[in-house]
């Protein structure tokens, strides 16, 4: 599985990939995620996005593919605040990560900027066990398209260059980090560190831990119908019938 945040403005969706004869990668999108609408109650759509994340990845992840969508300026707020939700958060350095730049056509060789800016992340505390820099940049409609053929070259060396590293450093085998019976818990974390990060003026909408969830939804002005869906996701746990306590407490002997 392999995890992408970028922020493009979209949905979180699930699509299969064919890797190799033998294997299939099934890509969860983050695609807006990290999108805030900022007001006096979180918003409904992001928080959904979020619980569906959580909820598609429950059989655990092997990879996390992070995107800077332009190659120039500074490190931006943006990549910092994915690297902590996804990487640090949400993965809790667990899974491989590797970094896709684009925007970088204009380079003689692509590649020479991932070789020449990886300390600069690594200095800022992103590290990535690869970085691979290249362009997704589309055609340019006649009559001005004769540099086409030379973008379309360009967009096939970064194909080969993103599978490449993702045959290079996907996990074996899926790395559990939000098994179901720390979902929920899971979910609260990541949502508290999203307000945090986006609106710190949102506090009062910090998660409890031991408060009901489609109860703290409804305090938040969710409605019932967002809040009863949302908390579909985490179907309550029966508790043990009485009687298999009473017969486990009955084997305890003092010696």
């Amino acid at each position: 599985d392999l995890a992408v945040s970028d922020r493009a403005r979209g949905t979180t969706f699930e699509t299969q990939y064919r890797f190799n004869r033998k294997h299939n990668v099934r890509l969860c999108d983050t695609a807006g995620l990290n999108e805030v609408r900022t007001g006096r109650r979180p918003d409904v759509e992001s928080f959904e996005k979020l619980v569906k994340l959580l909820y598609e990845m429950k059989d655990g992840c092997s990879l996390l593919v992070m995107v800077k969508c332009h190659a120039g300026g500074l490190i931006a707020t943006t990549d910092q605040r994915n690297y902590e939700m996804f990487v640090e958060t949400l993965a809790q350095n667990l899974v491989p990560k590797i970094l896709v730049v684009t925007g970088c056509e204009t380079f003689p060789k692509m590649e020479d900027w991932a070789e020449d800016n990886k300390l600069y992340f690594t200095a800022a505390g992103l590290c990535f066990d690869e970085i691979v820099s290249g362009t997704c940049v589309e055609d340019i409609p006649p009559p001005d398209d004769s540099m086409n053929p030379y973008f379309e070259k360009r967009r096939k060396t970064t194909k080969d260059a993103v599978w490449k590293a993702i045959h290079d450093h996907i996990a074996s085998r899926p790395i559990m980090i939000a098994p179901e019976d720390q979902r929920l818990a899971k979910v609260r974390t990541l949502w508290n560190a999203y307000i945090r990060q986006h609106d710190k003026t949102l506090h009062r909408f910090f998660f409890s831990v031991r408060d009901d969830l489609r109860a703290q939804l409804l305090q938040f002005g969710f409605s019932k119908d967002d809040a009863s869906r949302i908390a579909s996701y985490f179907p309550k746990r029966r508790p043990k019938p009485a009687a298999a306590a009473c017969a486990s407490e009955g084997t305890t002997e003092r010696r």
